[in-house]
């Protein structure tokens, strides 16, 4: 429900901007030579996460504050945004991993947790001290840059990003000594990793925690319509990196399965 025309604006807006990062972002990763099939699936997830898992989050959180500050229940500022939420979380873990992916850098759980806290930083900055504030905005530009310096800390690793990629065949990857080519990735790496994504997401959280259009209790100074943005991130967040876990998970079922000798009918009885 949107009680007025800027409120669903907003949410729109939010919502075209996380589908676009989205479309751009998730084909990278067939590109950098995942499985066709996985990167669907993980579309899928995300899209049930965003759609169903969010805002069902979300009604229990607010059944929950609504159980112990009655206050809560008398405002309704509800929309889509929980789902926005939910897909801006998402599209920033996506991000994250095609970032340590182009730089053929192992994605570790230390890695993705120090991208997340960054980003929690943006509500708690925004709403629990007013001399920070600039960090809500700078997060997205401080992630980009700590993200690149993180990836690219090994020189090899910079040349591997200019590898060519068959997305069918990935283990056919050369890499190339073009420098026009080198170029011209570095140009692309600046543009969208640096400058396109970050601002993307400057402008979504821009969207989602506000410094006005949030209703505010005087007395108690409670906060409405921040939690259910902040289930959604979580939400979306958790349901790309859980997804990608388990897919490592049954891929390295898969490869033990295929190491083990066969075992006789007679003897696995």
């Amino acid at each position: 429900m949107h009680e007025d025309w800027g409120h669903f604006i907003s949410n729109l807006l939010g919502y075209i901007a996380s589908i676009v990062v989205y479309v751009t972002l998730l084909p990278m990763l067939r590109i950098l030579g995942y499985d066709f099939r996985r990167v669907n699936e993980l579309g899928v997830a995300i899209h049930v996460s965003a759609l169903v898992v969010a805002p069902l989050a979300s009604a229990a959180a607010w059944l929950v504050a609504s159980f112990y500050l009655p206050q809560v229940a008398s405002f309704k500022f509800c929309g889509f945004s929980t789902s926005v939420s939910a897909y801006v979380g998402a599209d920033i873990a996506l991000w994250a991993i095609v970032i340590a992916k182009t730089f053929n850098v192992d994605i570790t759980l230390t890695y993705l947790l120090l991208q997340l806290l960054l980003f929690l930083l943006v509500p708690a900055s925004r709403y629990l001290s007013r001399s920070i504030q600039w960090l809500a905005a700078a997060s997205p530009y401080i992630w980009a840059i700590a993200a690149t310096l993180l990836a690219i800390r090994n020189p090899k690793n910079v040349k591997n990003a200019t590898r060519i990629i068959h997305a069918k065949e990935p283990e056919k990857a050369r890499i190339t000594n073009n420098k026009v080519i080198r170029i011209l990735f570095l140009l692309y790496f600046l543009l969208f990793y640096l400058l396109f994504y970050p601002s993307a997401f400057a402008f979504m959280l821009d969207s989602l925690y506000p410094v006005t259009f949030i209703y505010y209790n005087e007395k108690d100074k409670i906060l409405i319509g921040v939690v259910s943005h902040l289930v959604g991130t979580l939400v979306g967040y958790a349901s790309l990196v859980i997804t990608l876990l388990l897919f490592n998970v049954f891929n390295k079922l898969k490869t033990e399965g295929r190491g083990r000798p066969a075992v006789p009918a007679s003897d696995s009885l």
